[in-house]
């Protein structure tokens, strides 16, 4: 039995020791992306957890929220990033603490990508899906904002989650 459980943890805690943490940086909270003097600004705000964060990136500029700005800035367009994204988020502190400072940056883009925690702390369908709708009806207030949502990620890679661990986060993705 001691066996058994001593494995669980173990490949449990491996997700999180391969990310290196001198591979997680130091994300500020704001960046503009493009030409600064452009005629066009698109203020982009990204909401969620590491993911967002960039934990797991070499580099700030490699985190997804930036690549997606580099991605979306034209010839006369400036992109205005504010990053908000917390390792560890789940739903309600995406609830809690992310929406708020939306109505004072007043974006007119958001990426919305949570849930990996919430599956990690095992928060059950009902709360998370509770929690996430009311995320939407929050974001739902910006009438002329651009909301873009990300599922969670196929974590049932053979090398980073191994069984059973693996069967159980994809029966949690995956379930209605």
């Amino acid at each position: 039995v001691a066996g058994v459980l001593a494995y669980l943890y173990f490949t449990y805690a491996r997700v999180y020791s391969l990310f290196d943490k001198t591979t997680n940086p130091n994300m500020a909270l704001n960046y503009t992306i493009g030409n600064a003097r452009a005629s066009r600004t698109i203020r982009y705000a990204s909401l969620g957890d590491s993911l967002t964060a960039g934990v797991g990136a070499s580099d700030a500029n490699q985190a997804f929220p930036y690549l997606l700005s580099e991605k979306l800035v034209e010839k006369n367009t400036k992109i205005k990033l504010f990053n908000l994204g917390q390792p560890g988020a789940k739903s309600v502190d995406v609830l809690q603490q992310q929406i708020i400072p939306l109505t004072v940056f007043k974006p007119n883009l958001i990426t919305l990508f949570v849930g990996t925690n919430d599956m990690h702390n095992r928060v059950p369908l009902d709360e998370f899906r509770k929690n996430y709708n009311q995320i939407l009806d929050e974001l739902a207030e910006f009438k002329t904002t651009k909301i873009i949502l990300i599922n969670l990620p196929y974590l049932g890679v053979d090398s980073l989650i191994l069984p059973p661990h693996r069967s159980l986060f994809n029966w949690r993705i995956t379930t209605k």
